[in-house]
């Protein structure tokens, strides 16, 4: 790398990592869904580092055709090719890492998603793989999810780890958390001792569904050989404690919201906020629609009134954030709620809640968080007892398509270390409910909230009260 490309990443927040070792095809694949040159909005600004192993098949050629510029790796290996990387751009004052393999695997346009994510609080992001292969390759679409799943399994059962995949290739970190970690494997060991390492040591992670793609090229990766070594180092680090004195980075409504969000894949939202939480409320608003373009928002802002009494619990196809008031001293209300139409399942995000806490979302009776049962609203995660993430649960989302368990498994991978509670519904809304809403107003669309007393746009349901 010329002085010239190290100077290119002095003051940039984000770098995109591609690790390669002779991906001509996959790597020119991946740079055509990916904005060639550094890219700034008013969120953050990025560029992307090609870290290469040695590659003969002209690989480095394609990057430097884009215009990219190669960090050449000095040992061998994926993973001491990334620990070399990640050292690089912590010298350089670079913030955040997302990796990304350069295979054409992962969608490109899930990258503001991670960067969103880091940007509200995540130390470490991973995106969980949902293999959407053509037909003909079902039989090793089967394989693929079995084998993950596998270690997936063994993560949880013999390390404790709630992952739902320790071998992602599409993932973003902290790079002065990722530093505390010391790093030490070479191989495709990395992710999962990274992950490992991470969880024990407290950091804030988000774990969202992202499809699958087959890969361009000849894959590096040998299952037998690999996949052992990868089950030994989860064993490895997964059962050591967790780094002492390493800065815990503070939970972000925002953050848990967005995960949320990603795990519906939802691109219409109502959010209603108390005036005291219009920052929360228009970060939350801004970002949503940096991950879902187009996205029809409608942000609604109302002095001492949020509720989410005052949504209609007919509105179809939203999914809906309420930001209570904070009261001092202490919450006594949670710090959002969310209704999820395609599930009905009503969410809790904050204090745990005792029954007159409860009382402030009037769709569940005061019983408290002990009923597991409670006007029609079933207790599926208390934040008061918090169960483990369950083996069965990895297994479904990885390898079975339930819309209504993969929900869950992500809600409870990503609850830990915040107080999290999850009701559900008697019944979802049919498929035939779930529908694109109509072009919001203006105001609406670009962020201008709804003040109290003023009307929803005729397309969300009846006034809100």
């Amino acid at each position: 790398m010329t002085p010239e490309d190290s100077e290119l990443f002095e003051g940039v927040e984000f770098a995109i990592l591609l690790p390669t070792l002779n991906e001509r095809e996959g790597l020119a694949c991946t740079l055509k869904e990916i904005p060639k040159t550094a890219m700034r909005t008013e969120e953050w600004s990025y560029r992307i580092l090609v870290v290469d192993g040695g590659s003969t098949d002209g690989t480095v050629d394609v990057a430097h055709r884009a215009g990219v510029p190669v960090f050449h790796q000095h040992s061998r290996g994926k993973g001491a090719a990334l620990r070399e990387a990640l050292a690089w751009l912590r010298t350089r004052g670079v913030r955040f890492a997302v990796v990304m393999d350069a295979d054409c695997t992962y969608p490109a346009n899930l990258l503001p998603a991670l960067m969103s994510l880091l940007e509200s609080g995540s130390d470490l992001v991973v995106g969980v793989r949902q293999p959407v292969f053509k037909p003909t390759s079902a039989a090793r679409d089967f394989v693929h999810r079995v084998g993950n799943s596998a270690l997936n399994y063994a993560a949880n059962q013999f390390a404790g780890l709630p992952f739902l995949d320790v071998c992602s290739g599409f993932w973003g970190v902290h790079v002065e958390m990722a530093h505390r970690l010391e790093l030490e494997t070479n191989g495709f060991e990395i992710e999962a001792e990274l992950f490992a390492k991470a969880f024990r040591a407290g950091m804030q992670i988000t774990q969202i569904p992202i499809p699958y793609r087959e890969r361009i090229g000849v894959a590096k990766l040998r299952a037998a050989r690999d996949g052992a070594r990868i089950l030994l180092t989860v064993l490895r680090f997964g059962r050591r404690p967790g780094v002492s004195k390493l800065p815990r980075t503070t939970g972000s409504v925002v953050r848990s919201l967005l995960s949320l969000f990603l795990m519906d894949d939802t691109h219409d939202l109502l959010v209603v906020a108390d005036g005291s939480r219009r920052g929360d409320a228009e970060t939350l608003v801004r970002r949503f629609r940096l991950i879902r373009p187009g996205a029809n928002v409608v942000l609604q802002v109302r002095e001492g009134k949020a509720s989410i009494q005052q949504v209609p619990p007919g509105t179809p196809g939203l999914t809906v954030a309420v930001l209570p008031p904070l009261a001092a001293p202490g919450p006594t209300v949670p710090s959002a709620v969310v209704r999820l139409p395609r599930t009905a399942r009503v969410v809790n995000f904050g204090r745990a809640g005792s029954p007159a806490e409860w009382a402030t979302i009037p769709q569940i009776p005061s019983a408290g968080p002990s009923a597991r049962i409670s006007g029609g609203y079933r207790l599926e995660l208390d934040s008061v007892r918090p169960a483990p993430l369950r083996s069965v649960q990895i297994l479904v989302a990885n390898v079975l398509s339930s819309r209504n368990g993969k929900e869950l498994a992500f809600i409870r991978a990503n609850s830990a270390g915040t107080a999290t509670t999850v009701w559900s519904g008697s019944t979802a809304l049919p498929d035939d409910r779930i529908r694109p809403v109509g072009p919001a107003p203006s105001e609406a669309r670009n962020g201008g909230p709804v003040e109290d007393g003023d009307d929803l746009p005729a397309h969300v349901g009846p006034r809100l009260h």
